[in-house]
């Protein structure tokens, strides 16, 4: 037996002359083929992957575009501190709003002159 025939054996399982025509018949570019069809493989498997990370599409309208955003939440800003938050979260004290309790009971921080 050659060595071209025990190293197909132990590669592809298969000995005869069935196994040597099918071989010859693939030719010298079988390889860069196998190669080719290996990494459309993984590539279809990256992908399929990927796309199954990224979660479902956002929902579509039935015209065909894309739902519109919510609307933005308006901001307002904490009379002690400055910090900006939503209009929702902020605690009312008589006409200044606060960020937390905290802050609502020290009051307005002084601010320097500009």
């Amino acid at each position: 037996m050659s060595a071209r025939a025990s190293s197909s054996r132990w590669c592809w399982g298969g000995t005869g002359a069935a196994h040597e025509a099918a071989r010859r018949a693939a030719g010298p570019g079988g390889a860069a083929v196998k190669f080719l069809l290996v990494l459309l493989v993984v590539g279809v498997g990256l992908w399929l992957f990927t796309k199954r990370l990224r979660g479902p599409a956002p929902p579509r309208r039935e015209g065909g575009r894309p739902a519109a955003p919510p609307p933005a939440a308006a901001m307002v800003e904490c009379a002690h501190c400055g910090l900006h938050l939503p209009a929702a979260d902020a605690l009312p004290e008589g006409s200044r709003l606060y960020c937390c309790d905290a802050h609502r009971r020290l009051g307005p921080a002084p601010r320097p002159p500009a």
